[in-house]
């Protein structure tokens, strides 16, 4: 298959990552192209799943008894057929194969038809941001960066997570490099030390601590407080504890640090802890103990500590005066979430969960109406994985007979899946306004300074022409 460069609404540039810890040995990496099965609107419980196109040369797409993959070599070529168990897939309906302009996806005279990007088609290429459905269900083929030891068995970057544990929903992608991450983060799981989980908001800092906590297997509660939502007068107490009289009508309490003991306390938004509470937790961490306000004696705690924030510690101690010895105690190990509309490969992940969470099973037989499907696409989510579960969530409490109406969704901000044109459009109003500096465009765009050369050269765009 063809190659060509990621795009920007799918997945990103793994080399935009800003974590040491995961990154100690350079790994070389090459760009391979997989097919991602995002969403079954007939189905939406079975979460989504990703296949190797290494090396094939036709990909037929049909209706199954079951979702699989297979590969077989005719002659000198290898045919791939994916099928799922949508009722309305023909048995071979649509396929895809390279051409001179690109991605060739045809319909094989299916009863349902083709639809690329919410439009129906018969034939077309498939552009860099193409979203395509048939029988409802919703498909994309994206380029992306893998070690190269993959390489030594092409078809090793197969995932399929319809039969995932639910409760694994934190650690679950089908993005290669992010899954990549997860499992190194599985090991960190297993040791005791401090870590620090940065993200935008809504995007799964608290599920992703909560699977932290499962994978320790550590015998006490998982425990969250959010840092920047407690009065700041009662932080201190709420962490620490108290004993009874230390104020006015005080019963008396051991706090969320000795409540968690054997377990792990979840600091979110910890860049918004007043210093004082910043300095006692740095000597918990330190000395192991906690001593409760109005208290002398120290109590002994075993607590696992993960931060959460919305921008790294580093970047707040110099924003907000975040203490830096603090710093360097939570961040023993860092792990950065990318926002929803970087990683929307798993929508369908989310999705699942979202109806899971609230209740849904199989027995339930859930499923969206075809526009619903476009809906969870055309949306940009810009409160990322929380928005969508909530906005999943209220949609099933109003379903009719199991139906997901796309009244019942979000009406998309874009109005429109972002298409390739737009993001040379973006790229070039961003060289205007930065004066041709490349390094600038690559910050102000959340993209690796390489990326943005790679779109420079599919786009046939000079930097040099927009410097003065």
């Amino acid at each position: 298959m063809a190659h060509t460069d990621k795009r920007d609404r799918f997945g990103g540039d793994s080399s935009t990552e800003t974590d040491p810890t995961l990154r100690r040995k350079a790994t070389p990496v090459v760009t391979r192209p997989f097919l991602f099965l995002l969403f079954e609107s007939g189905r939406p419980l079975a979460g989504g799943a990703r296949f190797a196109l290494s090396g094939v040369d036709e990909v037929v797409i049909g209706r199954g008894r079951r979702r699989e993959c297979t590969r077989r070599r005719v002659g000198g070529e290898i045919h791939m057929r994916v099928n799922a168990r949508s009722r309305f897939l023909s048995a071979d309906h649509a396929s895809i194969r390279e051409s001179s302009g690109g991605m060739l996806i045809e319909d094989l005279g299916s009863r349902n038809g083709l639809e690329v990007n919410g439009q129906q088609v018969s034939r077309a290429i498939l552009s860099d941001g193409d979203v395509f459905s048939i029988g409802r269900v919703f498909f994309a083929i994206e380029y992306e960066e893998v070690p190269e030891s993959w390489d030594a068995d092409p078809w090793f970057g197969d995932l399929e997570l319809e039969n995932a544990d639910p409760e694994q929903a934190g650690l679950l992608t089908l993005v290669p490099d992010l899954g990549l991450r997860l499992d190194r983060l599985r090991d960190e799981a297993r040791r005791q030390s401090p870590m620090t989980v940065v993200g935008e908001t809504g995007t799964g800092k608290e599920l992703l601590a909560r699977a932290i906590h499962r994978l320790s297997r550590r015998r006490g509660a998982y425990l969250a407080i959010n840092c920047g939502a407690m009065p700041r007068d009662l932080i201190q107490s709420e962490l620490f504890g108290h004993v009874k009289g230390a104020f006015t009508g005080a019963p008396g309490s051991v706090g969320y640090l000795r409540d968690a003991d054997r377990g792990t306390l979840l600091l979110d938004e910890i860049v918004a802890a007043p210093p004082e509470v910043q300095l006692a937790l740095l000597r918990v961490i330190q000395e192991r103990a906690v001593t409760p306000i109005g208290d002398t004696r120290a109590h002994g705690v075993d607590v696992r500590f993960i931060a959460a924030a919305q921008q790294s510690l580093s970047q707040a101690v110099v924003a907000h005066g975040f203490r830096p010895d603090l710093r360097a105690r939570l961040e023993a190990f860092v792990f950065d979430l990318p926002p929803l509309r970087r990683r929307m490969q798993d929508i369908g992940v989310f999705v699942a969960h979202a109806l899971r969470s609230a209740g849904v099973t199989e027995k339930d037989e859930p499923f969206l109406s075809p526009e619903a499907g476009w809906r969870l696409f055309r949306n940009d989510w810009p409160l990322n994985i929380r928005e969508l579960v909530l906005a999943v969530q209220r949609a099933w409490a109003s379903a009719r007979d199991g139906e997901i109406d796309e009244r019942e969704l979000p009406v998309p901000r874009a109005g429109a899946l972002r298409r390739k044109s737009d993001l040379k459009d973006q790229l070039v109003a961003q060289l205007r306004t930065t004066g041709g500096n490349v390094t600038e465009v690559a910050r102000r765009m959340g993209r690796a300074r390489q990326l943005i050369h790679r779109w420079l050269k599919r786009f046939g765009i000079d930097a040099e022409d927009f410097r003065s």
